[in-house]
């Protein structure tokens, strides 16, 4: 299972950097966050918003000029190995209890 999130992190990884074409000097600018343990693994959808799977306190959302929210407060997991979005917008996450799949951004997740 562990290496089902570690090859669902790294695709997730190479899609948004193989599909982004983005000045370099523009992307990297520091975010005050999410504070919640390392992050492993990051996702972007179609209208730009980020998510990030973190160690602690599940998956974070990050939306231009706001601070990082958390998401997955109903989880019990605390811990998001992969984060992914689909074509129609559902957010998917790898934690040590299985995956789950929120169709609301976040606000409800069933598994």
């Amino acid at each position: 299972m562990k290496q089902y999130f570690q090859f669902l992190s790294i695709f997730v990884i190479s899609t948004v950097l193989l599909t982004s074409n983005i000045n370099a000097q523009d992307v990297w600018k520091k975010t005050g966050g999410p504070n919640a343990g390392y992050v492993f693994s990051l996702a972007l959808d179609s209208s730009g918003h980020v998510f990030a799977g973190t160690g602690a306190n599940g998956v974070f959302h990050l939306e231009k000029g706001l601070p990082w929210k958390q998401l997955t407060a109903n989880i019990s997991s605390t811990v998001a190995y992969a984060v992914a979005v689909d074509y129609d917008g559902h957010l998917f996450t790898g934690t040590d209890e299985g995956v789950f799949m929120s169709k609301d951004d976040g606000k409800i997740w069933t598994e």
